[in-house]
């Protein structure tokens, strides 16, 4: 969308014919990838060395950055009343389990195409809102 926020992956190849092969399958897998929750693709561009991926803005930050943010309010929670409220744990615990289905599901979709994600991690899941967090890509 004009005037949007955009994150932009710039891949570099060797210039040799597999890193050319590699970078045009990155761009294939990019291009097919479209599910609720994969980011989306909005624009692919290249000259000789370079593929630049133009990606939606996600403004929620990493699945690492929540689970440690939740874990400094549990801490904070204990040390102030003694005990952590129930609706603390149960609220954390239903946006996991949501973010977990949600990456399996995009992960599914790749598959189904044939693509492998081969880096999975915390820091590669990101979130729609930093406050309340409801879409996990």
């Amino acid at each position: 969308k004009a005037g949007g926020k955009v994150y932009v992956k710039v891949l570099k190849g060797g210039g040799g014919k597999e890193d050319r092969r590699m970078l045009l399958r990155t761009v294939n897998a990019v291009r097919v990838a479209m599910h609720p929750h994969v980011v989306n693709t909005v624009d692919v561009f290249n000259d000789a060395a370079k593929v630049h991926l133009v990606f939606e803005f996600l403004p929620g930050g990493n699945l690492r950055e929540f689970l440690e943010a939740h874990r400094r309010r549990v801490k904070k929670e204990k040390a102030t009343v003694g005990v952590v409220p129930a609706e603390l744990t149960s609220d954390y615990d239903r946006r996991v389990r949501r973010a977990l289905f949600q990456v399996l599901q995009a992960l599914k979709h790749l598959h189904h195409y044939g693509f492998v994600h081969r880096s999975v991690s915390l820091d590669h899941v990101v979130l729609s809102s930093r406050t309340n967090p409801t879409t996990f890509k």
